[in-house]
């Protein structure tokens, strides 16, 4: 009896799931395709926005209404226009809704036009957040950082923006640098439509330069996903062809690509100051046509032998004493007790004193890689020596071969 019993109940546990199946609505998975989106409560572009969503980001597709998707995101359910969002899957439509006009945007516009307001990247903290070492949560926190703080923007990468501040680099999600701006609407859309072409024409053909302290990629295609061409250093001058929404489609010797906007000034390159260093010095010192490259000073060689002291300490991120360094910690303290004041920041360190080329090294000279988002000292040898990251602290390192041959870039002379 006990056995009829318990087979009972196992084909009754059976059906309840075959049942539940059969009831069981299954999402699909979307990703958002657009830098950010609005998540709103109703499938209207009136409706209130509940948080923004972010490119590359994941959604759970509950459903199709009208031109809508019905998603989960973050644990809280409402819409994303559905042009905004690649599915795994076809999404089946909700046959009650779709007839429903309340439920469909304006069709000669997207969601983010058919508003009054839009957003863009600022240079100021919406809200209260944390700081990490590198573009991931999993990341080493390094600062907390208030609302309204501001900070400058280095360079993006995906969702996340390398920011300046308080002479510290870090990562934060952009989302936090985002502001609203409102859009001018006029009634004559065709005159609004002629002054958005005149706008588009004044920066066709137009010369500009790289304004970034950092070099700037130049990319196949307008998306920090695509495949880099070649980095351009800062003043470096450019021809803008087209604007591309966030990016400028422009021609460097005669190669065509895309540079991010925010590392784009229109206009000439400002005049060189004789006491700093630019990008036609780097490409001069790279060609060595009619430049001369200065030697070593005994300070520089002096700040080599100090280096290589402090082997084996600890790397610490901010750091700038012997109880721990970071990269440009560690070169901006080893040169200082030389009797040679640099700035603090890797970027800052990179268009300081002279550019010399990588057969020309000598003790003492800085060595910039990736960027210019790391630094070291040349000691000789094809070695150098840097604070290389936590897990290994200062060392000597190699720029002939290996991992850090690959990521050399320039070198600087004191």
């Amino acid at each position: 009896m006990k056995k009829i019993q318990k087979i009972a109940l196992v084909l009754i546990i059976i059906l309840a799931i075959i049942l539940g199946l059969t009831y069981t609505t299954f999402a699909v998975t979307g990703k958002i395709t657009v830098e950010t989106v609005r998540v709103r409560e109703e499938a209207t572009t009136e409706s209130k926005t509940l948080v923004m969503g972010n490119l590359g980001e994941e959604v759970e597709v509950l459903g199709q209404e009208g031109d809508w998707y019905k998603v989960k995101y973050n644990e809280q359910e409402g819409y994303i226009y559905k042009d905004y969002v690649e599915t795994t899957e076809p999404v089946e439509e909700t046959p009650e809704t779709t007839e429903n006009p309340q439920t469909k945007p304006d069709t000669t516009t997207t969601e983010e036009t058919n508003t009054s307001v839009a957003t863009e990247l600022g240079n100021t903290l919406n809200k209260d957040s944390s700081a990490y070492l590198l573009p991931n949560y999993t990341s080493t926190k390094i600062a907390e950082l208030k609302q309204s703080e501001q900070v400058k923007i280095i360079s993006t990468l995906a969702n996340w923006a390398k920011i300046e501040t308080a002479e510290k680099e870090a990562w934060i999600p952009k989302t936090l640098l985002m502001k609203e701006v409102s859009i001018n609407e006029t009634s004559d859309s065709e005159e609004n439509n002629t002054q958005e072409v005149s706008e588009e024409q004044k920066n066709l053909n137009q010369a500009a330069y790289i304004s970034s302290k950092a070099a700037a990629n130049l990319r196949e295609g307008p998306s920090t996903e695509t495949a880099s061409l070649g980095k351009l250093a800062r003043h470096t001058k450019i021809t803008v062809i087209s604007d591309e929404g966030e990016w400028y489609k422009v021609t460097y010797n005669g190669q065509e690509g895309y540079i991010s906007k925010a590392l784009v000034t229109i206009g000439e390159p400002p005049v060189e100051d004789t006491t700093s260093s630019r990008s036609s010095e780097i490409s001069r010192a790279s060609t060595q046509e009619n430049y001369v490259v200065p030697s070593a000073s005994a300070g520089a060689a002096t700040a080599a032998s100090i280096a290589a002291n402090y082997i084996g300490c600890s790397y610490v991120y901010g750091g700038s004493s012997p109880s721990g360094f970071d990269c440009s910690g560690f070169t901006s303290y080893c040169y200082s007790q030389a009797g040679i004041s640099i700035s603090r920041t890797s970027y800052s360190q990179a268009t300081q004193g002279t550019a010399v080329s990588k057969a020309d090294l000598q003790p003492g000279d800085l060595v910039v890689f990736s960027g210019a988002s790391h630094v070291g000292i040349y000691v000789g040898n094809g070695q150098f020596i840097h604070a290389a990251n936590p897990s290994e602290g200062v060392r000597y390192d190699s720029i002939s071969s290996g991992y850090w041959a690959g990521q050399y870039q320039s070198a600087r002379r004191f």
